[in-house]
């Protein structure tokens, strides 16, 4: 087996691991350390172990991923819980689980928002993956510019390189679409930003790249920002900051008034200091409403919730204590990137402060009722971050 089809089968066997969102990495590099090199392991190394090897995510609603939100270890106990499965007449809906904190929950709730999704009848959905046929799988070759590619498709995860290293993956059971130029691959692409261009050049650039692949899906500009950040010391032992990726996220248009919160559905686009696309993400998926409804928890059920810990919360600022929430909106919600997701109910996420220091939390929970659903405990785990 020749050196291109190692790297293939090497990257198809990590191809369920999703993507990484905004973050800072503190690179600390001895004098006369190449720092460039440094980042670009170091980032790769950390998106890869410190977020995703435990399999428990949960969401972080931290600016510029919004509709893109990243998975990270939870700190403190987690559970998994089986697929939750809602009644739907005759036929049962099977969801994707979500993590929940089986710790200490919180006792001290104020909900100091509208009640208007409190025990309120809401729509199921079936989802469906954008299949690509090869035909238009080899017009996205063409129009990336790949040459004489590589192809493997031994696994569900089909992997195309060429000889420059530019990559493509196509995942044939979700739909999901990944693309990494030569200039990613190959290590070329952890340069400071110096001299960004304006917000509305990337995003102009972004949907440029977009409709010349041939996805116009009725979308909306969600984020446009910076998505990677280093720290470090150059070769002089100086140190550095700043920004190597700035990115574009394009999500779904709401359907039936509900958002979409999670990985997409929509694309994602980041440049580095060319100027230049490096990476593209694309989640399809498609929804059909159903002949069936579902009851969303009342104001005493969410207390309830909340005191047994059937939530999964991410504190944006930290801090402890009871919970002041000010907004509650009901969304759809995405899973991950690469996991198959036949159904979808809306989530509540509950936004607000701590009562004791003010700091900023945001909490995803299951907005059904419980005897909409059933569940069972498929995995508990002790985590640290």
């Amino acid at each position: 087996m020749n050196e291109i089809e190692n790297k293939l089968n090497s990257i198809s066997n990590k191809i369920n691991v999703p993507d990484c969102g905004q973050f800072t990495i503190p690179v600390i590099a001895k004098k006369r350390h190449n720092y460039k090199k440094i980042f670009a392991y170091g980032t790769a190394l950390a998106c890869v172990f410190i977020f995703y090897l435990s399999g428990i995510y949960k969401r972080i609603p931290l600016e510029g991923t919004k509709g893109f939100s990243a998975p990270i270890v939870t700190k403190g106990p987690m559970v998994t819980k089986a697929a939750t499965v809602v009644n739907n007449g005759d036929q049962d809906i099977t969801l994707n689980p979500l993590g929940e904190n089986a710790g200490e929950g919180i006792g001290e709730i104020k909900l100091n928002c509208s009640k208007d999704n409190f025990e309120k009848s809401v729509p199921v959905y079936s989802v469906n993956a954008s299949i690509l046929s090869d035909e238009q799988i080899a017009t996205i070759l063409a129009k990336l510019g790949f040459v004489n590619a590589k192809v493997n498709t031994d696994q569900k995860v089909r992997t195309y390189l060429d000889k420059k290293g530019k990559l493509l993956m196509y995942n044939t059971e979700s739909g999901t679409l990944e693309y990494m130029s030569e200039r990613l691959q190959n290590g070329k692409s952890d340069e400071i930003i110096k001299k960004p261009l304006t917000k509305e050049q990337y995003i102009e650039k972004a949907k440029i790249f977009i409709k010349n692949l041939g996805f116009e899906e009725e979308m909306s500009v969600r984020t446009a920002g910076g998505a990677m950040f280093v720290e470090g010391f150059d070769d002089n032992n100086k140190p550095v900051k700043g920004m190597i990726r700035y990115e574009v996220a394009f999500v779904k248009n709401a359907v039936d008034g509900y958002e979409f919160d999670g990985v997409g559905p929509g694309i994602k686009l980041q440049f580095d200091a060319s100027g230049k696309i490096i990476s593209m993400l694309r989640v399809n998926r498609e929804l059909t409403k159903l002949n069936s409804t579902v009851l969303t928890k009342n104001e005493t059920e969410i207390g309830e919730a909340f005191a047994n810990g059937h939530y999964s919360g991410f504190e944006t600022d930290g801090g402890n204590g009871g919970i002041d929430i000010e907004d509650c909106k009901l969304v759809l919600f995405s899973d991950p990137a690469q996991m198959k997701q036949d159904y979808m109910v809306p989530f509540f996420v509950f936004t607000g402060k701590r009562l004791t220091d003010g700091s900023k939390v945001s909490v995803m929970m299951n907005a059904l009722k419980e005897n909409e659903y059933r569940e069972n405990i498929v995995n508990s785990v002790e985590t640290t971050q």
